[in-house]
């Protein structure tokens, strides 16, 4: 069996001090960690924020070309989805670029030819009738390029 230690050993006493203030100062280390967390916490948080922000407003007021846009009018009951686009365009040519039509109406009511093609361009557009066609304008209006897409 042991022996009870003497309680007026002066080593015993010496570690009984120290070992007082220990709670103390966990504490304290414990409330400084939970502290500085909570400061990169609220750091982060208002990184993030001033991010969302940032990126919020550039959606806002970057400038856009508003001749890019499409807007969807339906413009009759028998076909499902007409789709023009608006342009703030200062060329009037350039009206409609997008338009959707069934493949029975492509055939019976050919689009009349695109102003400004050359004559090789219009000999293109006329012999892919009934084909799905992009047309390229530069920025003046001329047809650049003519793509004819694969089924």
């Amino acid at each position: 069996m042991k022996t009870p230690a003497d309680p007026n050993d002066p080593l015993l006493r010496s570690l009984a001090e120290e070992a007082a203030d220990l709670p103390l100062k966990a504490a304290d280390e414990a409330r400084r960690t939970r502290a500085l967390r909570l400061q990169q916490r609220r750091q982060v948080a208002l990184a993030i924020t001033v991010l969302f922000c940032g990126v919020c407003s550039w959606q806002i007021y970057a400038p856009r070309d508003r001749s890019q846009e499409l807007v969807a009018i339906q413009k009759s009951t028998d076909t499902p989805m007409n789709i023009d686009r608006q342009t703030a365009s200062p060329f009037p040519q350039l009206g409609k670029f997008v338009i959707v039509r069934t493949e029975e109406q492509a055939r019976n009511e050919p689009l009349p030819l695109p102003d400004g093609l050359t004559e090789d361009q219009a000999n293109v557009v006329k012999a892919a009738r009934g084909l799905p066609l992009l047309l390229v304008r530069d920025s003046f209006g001329k047809v650049e390029r003519i793509h004819v897409i694969a089924r």
